[in-house]
């Protein structure tokens, strides 16, 4: 049997602002994912991944399958990419389908327009090539 390469662990330090981020390793890179209410009522989230750096990879507005709150503890798990995120959260697996993708401009503007670029991490970290 073959034996899989080990997981990469969190990195020691967070970058810019993604204090609320949640790492999800994997074997040869892992990812920061930040998960906001969109919609709860109807289970929209806005969902991003980023970089072990912090730059922005992908996000967009999700759909979850079952009840999630964000603001209760949860952890990342397989599948877990850009076009559907799974969570673990209070015993129950949770996934999300992409509904609509968001470039790095959008995003950008996206946070100006909610004012949540402090939860979003830091714009030192999402590089748009022009406004």
């Amino acid at each position: 049997m073959t034996k899989l390469p080990d997981l990469l662990p969190a990195p020691a330090n967070k970058p810019g602002k993604l204090k609320e981020a949640k790492w999800l390793s994997g074997e040869g890179a892992g990812s920061w994912f930040l998960i906001h209410n969109e919609d709860k009522a109807r289970g929209i989230f806005i969902v991003a991944r980023f970089s072990s750096e912090g730059h922005y990879e992908c996000g967009g507005y999700y759909k979850a399958k079952k009840p999630f709150n964000s603001m209760t503890d949860y952890d990342l798990t397989y599948p877990c990419h850009c076009m559907t995120i799974t969570v673990e959260q209070e015993n129950e697996i949770v996934s999300f389908e992409l509904i609509k993708k968001m470039s790095e401009k959008e995003f950008v503007k996206m946070q100006k327009a909610y004012g949540i670029e402090g939860v979003f991490g830091a714009r030192e970290n999402i590089n748009p090539q022009s406004n």
